[in-house]
């Protein structure tokens, strides 16, 4: 089998930013569960994702089309999850964020 060549960091280097990401993201909820802390986790966890979805699963060497599928299906996915804390905060009395 021929060798692909790809830019960019390694599967190592990216996976070493995983854990980094992973152990910076339980350092901040245990030292505070504020407001700009659990933001900032969740951009972490955003980042990790972003990293998961071009570097394991090769999203970026695929076509604009199925780009797109999987960026309409994020957006209507946190459409739903932000549509859904009015009811979330009428059933359990708190904002999950």
């Amino acid at each position: 089998m021929s060798e692909s060549t790809h830019s960019g960091p390694s599967s190592t280097t990216v996976f070493i930013a995983l854990v980094v990401a992973l152990f910076v993201s339980i350092g901040i909820s245990e030292v505070s569960t504020s407001g700009a802390a659990v933001a900032s986790i969740y951009i972490l966890a955003v980042g990790k994702a972003f990293l998961v979805v071009n570097y394991f699963i090769n999203l970026r060497m695929e076509p604009a089309f199925v780009k797109s599928i999987i960026i309409g299906t994020l957006i209507t996915l946190s459409i739903l999850f932000i549509g859904l804390i009015p009811d979330i905060v009428a059933v359990f009395g708190e904002s999950p964020l």
